[in-house]
């Protein structure tokens, strides 16, 4: 069985889930680790057993054949375009630009190289979420789905200036739960063609955004997006049919895990079709995340006969419905696609 040397930039996320995400696969052999406060990536690096180096090291070093990215939009661009000059396969966090132009140049970088790449967009790999879209056919012609996302995130409740929170900085709630968003509503129910947006505007703290959108079918979509929900609902898709609906829901408190799935069909009772029975206490990110790395070992591995998906094709797609809605925003009218 081949192995592969896998570096890591990020000593956040890219420690907490990147690190334990790539070790569940036995072809997997965590190299190195890099980070901008190097006694902290030492630290790090000392507790995963692994090597503490700095970002020329990684990719100068022929033992590693994938990058794996966890660092705030603005800083991914320089990263990945230099990962495909070194022919280094990668794994990328969303979304991996502040701006449609820098996805653009990042896409055309890792096309040019012709490498494997892949954007952590998590919630289609998880159970719950296929189900769901299994389900689809039951409820008969589809004709809308609201999702309502409402949480207090950790950089809200921190009080954090940050990407996460600051739309000026390329992030904010529009582009930290959109970037999921926007792809799963795609994966669901195909593409999107017009999008209008709206969100407080009297801060620099983007904590909510509400959108409606079209689908290509017809179908209409209605999304709101809070990060500074105390007690919030959590995260719920509601889908309506002509002849049922369908609600995937989660309000666990855990980003991935928790997700429940019940169908109403016509004349008939509410009707259970998933309950997550993943009762540990590790981080739910960790597992589907897992599920992506082992795909793109496996396109690897095919040396062509598979593409990755979601790759950086599918975050560039993203990043220009991101970019629609931030016009709508400015102009306060519907973006056509």
């Amino acid at each position: 069985m081949s192995q592969y040397g896998v570096g890591i930039i990020g000593l956040g996320f890219g420690a907490s889930v990147h690190a334990k995400a790539w070790l569940k696969d036995p072809r997997v052999r965590l190299i190195a680790i890099s980070g901008r406060d190097q006694s902290r990536s030492n630290e790090i690096a000392s507790k995963l057993g692994i090597h503490s180096l700095t970002v020329d090291e990684l990719l100068s070093n022929n033992e590693i054949q994938i990058l794996s990215l966890a660092v705030p939009p603005s800083a991914q661009e320089e990263l990945i375009v230099r990962a495909a000059k070194a022919k280094k396969h990668l794994f990328c966090e969303k979304p991996f630009g502040a701006s449609l132009a820098a996805c653009r140049t990042c896409y055309q970088a890792v096309d040019n190289a012709k490498i494997i790449h892949g954007i952590n967009l998590t919630f289609p790999a998880i159970d719950a979420w296929q189900e769901t879209k299994s389900s689809l056919g039951k409820l008969g012609s589809l004709s809308h789905a609201h999702l309502s996302w409402r949480v207090s995130s950790r950089a809200f409740q921190n009080g954090e200036r940050n990407w996460k929170t600051l739309a000026g900085e390329g992030g904010g709630t529009l582009v930290n739960f959109g970037a999921h968003t926007f792809y799963y509503l795609e994966w669901l129910f195909g593409p999107i063609k017009k999008v209008i947006a709206n969100k407080q505007s009297d801060t620099d703290l983007e904590a909510h955004v509400e959108v409606l959108v079209t689908f290509e079918g017809g179908m209409t979509g209605s999304i709101t997006l809070a990060a500074d929900a105390i007690d919030g609902t959590g995260h719920r898709l509601e889908i309506y049919g002509s002849e049922g609906s369908l609600s995937l829901e989660n309000n666990s408190g855990d980003f991935a895990r928790g997700f429940t799935v019940n169908m109403s069909l016509k004349g008939s009772k509410k009707i259970a079709l998933y309950a997550d029975p993943d009762q540990t206490k590790e981080d739910g990110r960790i597992l589907p995340t897992s599920k992506l790395m082992s795909q793109l070992i496996d396109t690897i591995e095919s040396e062509g006969q598979s593409a990755f998906v979601p790759s950086l094709l599918e975050g560039l797609r993203v990043q220009e419905l991101i970019d629609a809605c931030e016009r709508s925003l400015k102009q306060q009218q519907w973006i056509n696609l």
